[in-house]
């Protein structure tokens, strides 16, 4: 993500993909542990919550 135009990382960051693929490279190729990657998951956890309730809310009222 850090060679694309500033931008474009914007956007990036508003993808779930972007945090998961960066909390797998923290764990598997520098080696850091589960508690160095808990803001990655956070925000993942964050996504699935708004997806989620945008999900019960359609499916409900549909």
């Amino acid at each position: 993500l850090e060679i694309v135009p500033d931008w474009m990382q914007i956007v990036g960051k508003l993808s779930p993909i972007t945090w998961a693929m960066t909390g797998f490279q923290d764990i598997i190729t520098r080696g850091w542990g589960i508690t160095a990657v808990l803001p990655e998951v956070g925000v993942l956890l964050g996504f699935t919550a708004v997806f989620l309730a945008i999900g019960v809310y359609r499916f409900r009222y549909e």
